[in-house]
Order: C-alpha cells, then sequence, then structure tokens
C-alpha cells in the first residue's frame, strides 16, 4: 500500500464460480473516529470498494443486552459532536446514519437475525459512537439514551466509518460490534469471544 495503512487481499469465488474480491484492513496503535475515518478514505482509494464492513466490539447498555451478543445496527448515532452548557455537556447536536434498505432486507432475512444461537443473539439495535472511552455505565443513561432509548451499545469507530463511506462516492456499510463488556469492567475475559461472535 501506498500509505501507513496496511492491507490483506483475498479472492475467492461465490456459488455460481463467479469472483469475489476481499481486502481486509484494521487500526493498531490508535483508534477513534477519526482514525477511522481516515482509514476508509485511505481504503476506498486503494481499493474502490463495492461494501464495506466494520467489524469489533463495543461496550453494551447494562441490562439490556448480554456480553458476547452481536449488534448489526440499523442506525449508528453519532454522539461525537456535543453541546457543553450550565456546567454539563448534553448530546443535542447527535446525528444518525441508517444502513441501506437493500442490506438491511438482506441482514433481516437470514435465519439467524434476531433469533438465539448457540450462546449469544444477533440483533439490529441503533449503536452510539463517541470519542469517548466508557469506564462507567451511567454513560449510558446520561448520554446515550436521552437522544435514543433503544441503544444497546457504543463505541468508538462507527460514525467516522459511516461519514466516510458516505463521502466516498456513498458506498454501502454494514457494522458487526459484539459485547465484549458494560462499559465497567475492561476485562480482557470477554474481548476475544465477542470479536469471535461477529465474525
Amino acid at each position: 500500500a501506498s500509505n501507513s495503512f496496511e492491507y490483506y487481499y483475498h479472492t475467492m469465488k461465490d456459488s455460481k464460480n463467479n469472483p469475489i474480491s476481499v481486502a481486509i484492513s484494521y487500526l493498531t496503535g490508535r483508534y477513534g473516529n477519526t482514525e477511522a475515518s481516515l482509514c476508509v478514505s485511505n481504503f476506498c482509494d486503494e481499493w474502490t470498494p463495492k461494501l464495506m464492513c466494520l467489524i469489533g466490539i463495543a461496550a453494551g447498555a447494562p441490562n439490556k443486552i448480554k456480553l458476547g451478543d452481536v449488534i448489526i445496527p440499523r442506525t449508528v448515532i453519532d454522539v461525537t459532536l456535543k453541546e457543553y452548557s450550565k456546567g454539563s455537556f448534553s448530546n443535542n447536536l447527535a446525528e444518525t446514519y441508517t444502513i441501506n434498505p437493500d442490506l438491511e432486507r438482506m441482514l433481516k432475512s437470514h435465519p439467524a437475525f434476531n433469533q438465539m444461537l448457540t450462546d449469544f443473539s444477533i440483533t439490529d439495535h441503533p449503536i452510539g459512537s463517541d470519542n469517548t472511552l466508557i469506564k462507567d455505565s451511567t454513560y449510558f443513561e446520561k448520554y446515550l439514551f436521552p437522544v435514543s432509548t433503544a441503544c444497546r451499545g457504543c463505541e468508538m469507530e462507527s460514525a467516522g466509518f459511516v461519514r466516510a463511506c458516505q463521502i466516498e462516492e456513498d458506498v454501502p456499510w454494514i457494522v458487526f460490534r459484539g459485547i465484549s463488556d458494560f462499559g465497567d469492567n475492561k476485562s480482557d475475559e470477554y474481548q476475544s469471544q465477542a470479536a469471535y461472535n461477529t465474525s
């Protein structure tokens, strides 16, 4: 690659023997919506993708989702832009991004969608995206639920990822997030399992 991002590339055949090319990149060392946006921009310049997927982990809303569950959000809520007034922040300036309707129909036609699998469930509830590493689960009540009580998780890359996909000729996108914690315990115990479930 001609930039600082690394890529892995592979071509395979589908059921009709048509070639499908897959390119993978990842964030190393730094993370957040800005870094995700830069990665997508470089990725699109390098490969001209037909579909972009973001796979990773997220903090889950306590008592609303289980560890290991997977969110494939219909809506990503961008809460990176905040309003500060009277000594506190609010997310009155939040923006929402919604998945392509054709992709949504395709996902929901899969028999595993919204059903309990062996040990985890898949849902399409909204997910929040901020530039904040959550280490206190009250974040959801204070900052995310006032925007949408339907939110089931929050992470740090989806907003930048989706926004960059829109700018880059409106490339269709899908986000997969496995719940690794509830924002109050950053143990690595469930990170691997949550990441595995998204795959």
